[in-house]
């Protein structure tokens, strides 16, 4: 009888599925048959990045994406730069915007600008080396591909008294939901 083989594999960088297969010719009595099949999800997931951060007491903040945000998986990004005594604060949009933060709040350094909608905050996260990560566990439902996120991070910044003394933010990250 005939004897097929396959393999599949996930490549993140691409967000695609490969899966090679073929017979194995000396059971099949015939000559190899050796095929490559690609699969992707409708909607790419990505992570682009938008705006610019401003400086803070640690340098200019910095929001990188770790990875794709793909659903059923928990999406990740790292702010770095982040200055000793701050706290880092995940704000959440489902739009986008430019608010220079210093015509709300005098606190805030020059430059430092509202990215998206803050429809949500998340946190304080305590940074560990400058560094702060951003997380967001996406549920296993096919109806989120194609949804777009924005996040940027806020750096509150405080003095060994505990007094807020500033304000700072990264650049955005505009996240596509992909599903697979």
């Amino acid at each position: 009888g005939r004897v097929s083989r396959y393999y599949a594999a996930f490549l993140p960088a691409t967000g695609k599925v490969y899966k090679a297969c073929g017979q194995d010719p000396t059971k099949s009595g015939s000559r190899p048959i050796y095929n490559v099949y690609e699969y992707q999800a409708a909607v790419i997931a990505n992570a682009t990045s938008y705006g610019a951060g401003c400086s803070g007491p640690g340098g200019a903040l910095g929001l990188a994406s770790n990875g794709r945000p793909w659903t059923s998986r928990t999406w990740t990004g790292t702010c770095s730069n982040l200055g000793p005594t701050s706290l880092a604060l995940a704000v959440w949009g489902a739009g986008q915007q430019l608010l220079p933060l210093a015509a709300l709040l005098p606190i805030a350094g020059p430059g430092c600008n509202l990215l998206n909608s803050a429809d949500a905050l998340l946190g304080p996260v305590v940074p560990t080396g400058g560094s702060a990560a951003v997380s967001l566990a996406l549920p296993d439902s096919a109806a989120l591909s194609g949804v777009g996120l924005n996040v940027q991070v806020a750096e509150l910044q405080f003095d060994l008294a505990g007094a807020w003394t500033g304000l700072f933010t990264s650049n955005g990250l505009q996240l596509t939901i992909g599903a697979l």
